[in-house]
């Protein structure tokens, strides 16, 4: 019985890889030579076109390419919605601005929308450690760094606080703040004074009276299209289930664990809004998660590289591969064409003043330190 990934050790493991890249090249090269494809048949461009459909961009030469245009043929990891997020943390890694990134900042995501004239939760607290923190009954108590429901917690009374990403109910101050201590450190391997920064906003209900929290509709959009939508119900467990654009519910794009469930839906009209937000993005992709409360469809926050990016079927990778490349053509194309983004550069520009304001004042408290 051939060993498994788990039980061959690092340097098995690359030999294969590169055994297997260098097989795959050698390949495609001669299956893809002139005389093949003329002799080959049918049969020949079947077992082409599977052999494609798993092949990367390092396998093929520049040859390759043309020939495989001719074929009508495409290598079927050359666009990859996962292959852009890598891309994309190794651009920033190396100091390169990405313009979506920014928004993921809650107080700059929420002036943002603002700006937009878009509805959001009203914020009552920001930056506040959490030893400081009031826990004022119907309000929402997250970290200002980071997003989605670790370390969210919704406040219905003093001793009534519950974690939202695995429901756990808190009765006592000193136990919700060693629980929201442990979140912080587990999302940034230290507990420190810089971490510890807190907002209070606005409770969304869906329904007061049974304190059932909004419905979590997070829409996968590529500058001005959403892609589909997962809907996310959090009470009394978490439970999901997923539409396309036009409202029809949808299988599963990818391996999700949390269970299914009948949502609610979406309507036309919050597509509509969601995708006016996007194009007012100067990014080619933003996860824009909103919050479906009684009757309104209320801006939750910014997701530039969602958590669960690799879970999409080969399908799906393929499929938000492409449309990330196209909406990264058509940005490239309003910028050409003379589009501001004015909402967004006003933000940007506000910002940097703030910087600037603040760096001699940061470089005074380290001199006097």
């Amino acid at each position: 019985m051939p060993a498994t990934g788990s039980e061959l050790s690092a340097a098995e493991v690359r030999d294969l890889v590169q055994q297997a890249d260098e097989a795959m090249r050698t390949k495609l090269g001669t299956m893809l030579t002139p005389k093949a494809r003329r002799e080959g048949g049918e049969a020949h461009r079947e077992e082409l076109r599977e052999l494609l459909a798993v092949a990367s961009p390092h396998h093929v030469r520049d040859v390759l390419l043309h020939r495989m245009r001719q074929e009508k043929m495409y290598v079927g990891r050359g666009l990859s919605f996962m292959g852009f997020i890598v891309a994309k943390t190794e651009v920033g890694r190396l100091g390169g601005r990405l313009p979506g990134w920014p928004l993921a900042v809650t107080s700059t995501g929420s002036e943002f929308v603002d700006l937009l004239n878009v509805r959001r939760p009203a914020t009552y607290t920001r930056g506040v450690r959490f030893a400081d923190l009031e826990l004022t009954p119907g309000t929402v108590v997250k970290p200002d760094r980071g997003s989605g429901s670790f370390g969210c917690y919704l406040v219905y009374a003093e001793d009534d606080v519950v974690h939202v990403k695995d429901n756990r109910t808190f009765s006592n101050r000193e136990d919700l703040q060693r629980h929201a201590m442990a979140v912080l450190k587990d999302r940034s391997s230290v507990t420190s004074a810089t971490h510890d920064r807190w907002s209070v906003e606005e409770l969304i209900l869906r329904d007061k009276a049974l304190k059932k929290p909004a419905v979590d509709l997070k829409f996968w959009t590529f500058y001005g299209q959403v892609a589909f939508i997962n809907e996310v119900n959090q009470h009394p467990e978490t439970r999901r289930d997923f539409w396309n654009r036009e409202g029809e519910r949808i299988s599963p794009p990818g391996s999700w664990g949390s269970p299914s469930f009948e949502g609610e839906g979406v309507n036309p009209e919050y597509v509509e809004l969601v995708e006016r937000i996007s194009l007012e993005i100067p990014y080619p992709f933003m996860r824009i998660d909103m919050l479906h409360g009684d009757g309104e469809l209320i801006f939750g926050e910014f997701t530039p590289r969602p958590g669960g990016s690799d879970y999409f079927t080969p399908e799906w990778d393929r499929h938000l591969g492409e449309m990330w490349g196209l909406a990264e053509n058509r940005l490239q194309q309003d910028l050409l064409e003379g589009k501001e983004f004015a909402a967004y550069s006003s933000l940007i520009k506000k910002s940097r003043r703030k910087r600037k304001k603040a760096t001699p004042q940061a470089r005074k408290k380290r001199t006097q330190s």
